[in-house]
């Protein structure tokens, strides 16, 4: 089940993703208009799966929104939504991409903490992602993707 929260004030618009984004849930109905000429901040920490038809919906929405003038800025990308940024090069609609959540695993209890870093943070260190402490048995846990094609979205702009 896809879940939107949407928060408005004069100069700024918020929208938390969470669920699901497919064909079974009427994303623009729960979008609703596209906000025009203020800074919308898309948060999508929970958004945990995209099919074709949800992301032909997040595409249409979004460059609805950039040609309202508003000035598109990506917080807390799950790491599905930084898959779909890496296959479609325009993913993010002319937006800036400023946080991302990493997959990580952990060594000893196989959990899969996740950690939040800047996009500006990655530019510095990536592709050299050092192991973080597991937030369940405080062991090391391990980037859980593939170095080389998950910052491919940092090179776009």
């Amino acid at each position: 089940m896809l879940t939107v929260s949407r928060t408005e004030t004069d100069q700024v618009c918020t929208i938390v993703l969470s669920g699901e984004l497919t064909d079974e849930h009427d994303f623009a109905a729960k979008m609703g208009e596209a906000p025009t000429q203020k800074d919308l901040i898309v948060k999508s920490k929970l958004l945990n799966r995209l099919n074709s038809m949800g992301i032909r919906a997040w595409l249409k929405f979004f460059r609805a929104a950039q040609t309202q003038g508003n000035k598109i800025r990506f917080q807390d990308c799950s790491p599905e939504v930084v898959e779909q940024m890496n296959l479609f090069h325009n993913f993010n609609c002319g937006g800036s991409i400023e946080s991302v959540w990493l997959p990580f695993l952990c060594v000893k209890c196989h959990a899969e903490p996740r950690a939040l870093f800047t996009a500006e943070e990655l530019k510095k260190i990536a592709p050299q992602i050092s192991p973080i402490k597991c937030s369940k048995c405080g062991s090391e846990a391990k980037f859980d993707d593939i170095l080389e094609g998950y910052f491919k979205f940092l090179k776009r702009g």
